[in-house]
């Protein structure tokens, strides 16, 4: 006895799949599943960024993103819906490449040594000693872009890139005066350069829920009694 694959979907799904079994007349025609497919799916700082799609099983797909965040990242689990829900599945897992990448960065500006085949000379002059390079790496801290590109931290260091993005969008540094081209930026301190570098990755900031405003009383008609005569 043959038994016929893929007949738990629905015909939308096998079609939009690009594999399974499709009749035709009086004729089952069977096809192969969709083997791979690339879409663009947008991350967390608002960039776009290319996935590749390469399914090697039912319970066996990888999600490989390119640029900027250069990640791979495997699905154990049956996909349903297609291209659609491949695509649905990449969108689901971008946030998760996103935060990867920021962690690959933070652990690169922790490394003492530079990555090979960096030049350092062109790296500009260290601004921080050795020991407060070594305790502030892979740091994020809001700090003061000058001109010339040097990155000054205004206060507070943070494991988290989420929390000195929160700190730059308090407001809490608007006292701070600007000239020229200066800007007020995320930064994360690089151990190898001892120098402060803008992150490649930041996530665009949440903005919080406007405070509802509250319901205006409603003036209800006052009744009018008759005095007793």
């Amino acid at each position: 006895m043959k038994f016929v694959k893929w007949v738990t979907l629905t015909p939308e799904e096998r079609e939009a799949v690009g594999g399974g079994v499709k009749q035709s007349g009086s004729r089952i025609i069977s096809f192969p599943a969709l083997k791979e497919h690339t879409f663009t799916v947008v991350l967390t700082n608002g960039a776009e960024c290319a996935v590749n799609y390469i399914r090697y099983g039912t319970k066996s797909h990888r999600y490989q993103f390119g640029s900027p965040v250069c990640q791979r990242i495997w699905h154990s689990e049956p996909l349903a819906g297609g291209v659609n829900g491949i695509e649905e599945k990449g969108r689901e897992l971008a946030p998760q490449a996103f935060r990867l990448a920021q962690q690959a960065e933070q652990k690169e500006m922790r490394r003492k040594t530079p990555p090979t085949g960096t030049n350092l000379k062109s790296q500009g002059v260290p601004q921080l000693n050795p020991k407060s390079a070594d305790s502030q790496a892979g740091l994020y801290s809001v700090c003061l872009r000058h001109s010339s590109g040097m990155l000054v931290p205004l206060g507070t260091c943070y494991e988290e890139p989420e929390k000195a993005s929160h700190d730059l969008q308090s407001g809490a540094h608007r006292q701070v005066t600007l000239y020229g081209e200066q800007r007020i930026v995320v930064g994360i301190c690089c151990r190898y350069t001892r120098q402060w570098k803008e992150p490649s990755l930041i996530a665009l900031p949440v903005k919080p829920p406007e405070p509802e405003e509250p319901e205006k009383p409603v003036n209800k008609p006052t009744r009018r009694t008759r005095k007793p005569q």
